[in-house]
């Protein structure tokens, strides 16, 4: 008797081996993709955050903001070089996503809602076309 494998069996374990490898390689990318979407919602999540900051903290800004806004579905935006100027966010901040420098024009848009509170969407103009909406400084 001979001992070892056969060519048919070493070509099958092959075959079933690389079946298993790109199964994980997909979830390993879905993995990365997942993380990548989550940190670009936590960043847009600390854009907004840091926009309500220099609202309430610059009363210049505060000021400007609610003599702009007088009305329910009124909105007026703070640019992100703003947000770059008064050190609220690092210059360098990249997308999670694309791996690219967010584009200095973007920015938070402000309005109002029905509560008569106000609303902070960030606005990546990469993906979004600018809106012509007024500055809010």
């Amino acid at each position: 008797m001979k001992k070892g494998f056969t060519l048919i069996e070493v070509l099958a374990v092959l075959a079933i081996l690389g079946i298993i490898l790109s199964m994980v390689l997909v979830n390993v990318n879905k993995v990365a993709d997942r993380r990548k979407i989550k940190d670009y919602n936590n960043m847009v999540d600390l854009i907004e955050q840091n926009t309500k900051l220099l609202v309430s903290e610059n009363n210049d800004i505060y000021e400007s903001v609610t003599n702009k806004l007088t009305s329910v579905n009124s909105s007026c935006k703070i640019t992100y070089k703003t947000l770059i100027d008064n050190k609220l966010i690092d210059e360098d901040e990249k997308n999670p996503i694309t791996g690219k420098a967010i584009n200095r024009n973007s920015y938070v848009k402000i309005s109002v809602n029905s509560n008569y509170d106000f609303d902070y969407t960030f606005v990546n103009i990469d993906n979004d076309p600018d809106e012509n909406i007024q500055l809010c400084n």
